[in-house]
């Protein structure tokens, strides 16, 4: 995957481009993280790509009808809601920041609305299944060791896939059992994971002491030497796991079925807020929707007052 910077240099030569590394100094300058300025910059080298077919010279020249004909075809190419609207929102940075710096006079996204993203409810995974995709993580390959602490560690700390893919070394606090990440903002936050999980990472950080590329300070080795994992190995690791034994499943839905289960088992809503980094509780709604009315029949059955009478 290349850096943001590399995407920003590809596209030197077309419409936006010239602008798009100052633009990326300036999020840099920001403290934004890798994976906001990663968002942006493809978000708008797409743009630029797709400028390339049109009658604009260079940004001054970019109108509103080259925009929404953009985001449209984002539309035609089937990518999702939240992705094109992901589009848009980084399309819409960039204008405002070229408002900023003068170099146009009115944004060429002035009174464009924000495509719309449906709400959809993510399914959670339920936890027979869980149990079933621990059950075929109990290898002693240096693969089985990696793969379950890793998913063991999601599932446990709910953690954002980029979170736990940029785990280093130094974040991870074996005898106290908990792990320090980088959130969302640059904001860092300490989680605690279980005993279980806490038997799974030392077993892998045994063999992982083993890999010649041990040395390394990021946290999840590939195999082979191969240095240290991605955030798409990992995406692809609990793709390729999970389809295993059955299931269909992906990151994020792991990170909505901790939160699930957290509150089903009696957690506070405020410490998931604070567990998974959230700042607002739009967040916390979102996440706890798909199976609110069922803890909410849980929760009743449990607390019935007849009952106590």
């Amino acid at each position: 995957m290349p850096t943001p910077e590399e995407r920003a240099g590809g596209r030197a030569t077309g419409t936006l481009g010239p602008l798009l590394a100052s633009w990326l100094r300036s999020l840099r300058a920001a403290n934004k993280s890798d994976q906001t300025c990663r968002t942006y910059v493809e978000g708008v080298a797409q743009l630029d790509e797709f400028l390339d077919s049109r009658d604009a010279d260079d940004v001054t020249e970019v109108t509103r009808a080259d925009v929404e004909d953009w985001i449209i075809s984002l539309h035609g190419r089937k990518l999702s809601a939240s992705t094109v609207n992901n589009r848009y929102r980084a399309a819409q940075q960039f204008f405002r920041w070229c408002l900023d710096e003068e170099e146009i006079g009115r944004s060429p996204m002035e009174r464009t609305k924000a495509p719309i993203v449906p709400d959809q409810p993510v399914a959670v995974v339920r936890e027979d299944a869980i149990r079933e995709l621990f059950r075929s993580l109990n290898g002693k390959t240096f693969k089985d060791r990696r793969d379950a602490a890793a998913v063991r560690l999601f599932l446990d700390t709910g953690l954002r896939l980029s979170e736990l893919a940029g785990l280093k070394v130094s974040d991870v606090d074996l005898d106290d059992r908990v792990v320090t990440v980088l959130g969302k903002g640059r904001r860092p936050r300490t989680v605690r994971y279980g005993a279980k999980t806490a038997v799974a990472m030392d077993r892998y950080h045994r063999a992982r002491a083993k890999e010649r590329t041990a040395a390394l300070s990021g946290w999840w080795l590939a195999e082979k030497g191969r240095g240290a994992m991605t955030s798409d190995g990992i995406y692809q690791m609990i793709v390729r796991r999970s389809g295993a034994v059955g299931l269909d499943v992906h990151p994020h839905q792991l990170r909505h079925s901790w939160a699930h289960h957290f509150l089903a088992a009696g957690g506070s809503e405020t410490d998931l807020m604070h567990n998974a980094g959230w700042r607002s509780r739009q967040m916390l709604n979102r996440y706890a929707r798909s199976t609110a009315e069922e803890r909410a029949r849980e929760s009743a059955g449990r607390l019935a007052l007849g009952d106590r009478l």
